[in-house]
């Protein structure tokens, strides 16, 4: 993403970063979460993906969400989180596919647009009047956002009673030889995702 196209901030934002680094992040966050549930998380990383320049604060908050969803959707089976470089980029850039693989309850055909439209959830959301467990219908909407900011989107394949597959594609710029890959912030140190 080019300086001419964001703010000064959000492009100070961009550092280089490992992608095994920010994986690590979500899994010590949503593993125990998944643990808790009797849910096994794993994470897989391609051997070919690149270091990148990115906003590691925005790609662990939206990579927490989306495995917290699938981990709070999903009775029984597990959650994967499986990073991959799957297609060719513009010279000096990257495009990566982080895909969220569950064995939940699927959504249906008909709510998987409707479900990445602010204030809106799935018919399956459990009803308990407890926003730490239902939410408020943004983090799709808002993961979304994100990905097409980035140069990507944020899509769904899912099948009722199989599961779901949500795939964010983001394009990053590739490190340098030059750049200093910096210690994980302490404000992405394991949270609760929303």
């Amino acid at each position: 993403l080019k300086r001419d196209v964001m703010g000064e901030e959000e492009y100070k934002a961009f550092k280089s970063l490992d992608i095994g680094d920010v994986v690590g992040i979500v899994r010590a966050t949503v593993g125990p979460l998944a643990a808790k549930e009797h849910l096994e998380f794993t994470s897989e990383v391609a051997p070919d993906v690149p270091l990148v320049r990115g906003d590691f604060d925005k790609l662990v908050h939206v990579l927490q969400n989306l495995c917290g969803n699938a981990v709070k959707f999903t009775e029984k089976g597990s959650v994967t989180l499986r990073v991959t470089s799957p297609e060719s980029a513009p010279e000096g850039q990257c495009a990566l596919s982080f895909q969220i693989i569950d064995t939940g309850r699927g959504i249906p055909q008909e709510e998987q647009e409707r479900i990445f439209e602010s204030f809106e959830q799935g018919t399956g959301v459990r009803n308990t009047g407890d926003l730490q467990e239902t939410g408020v219908g943004l983090g799709l909407a808002i993961a979304r956002a994100i990905a097409r900011r980035f140069g990507g989107d944020l899509t769904l394949s899912s099948t009722p009673g199989m599961g779901s597959v949500f795939t964010l594609t983001a394009v990053f710029r590739l490190a340098s030889d030059t750049d200093v890959i910096p210690d994980p912030p302490a404000s992405v140190l394991p949270q609760q995702p929303e």
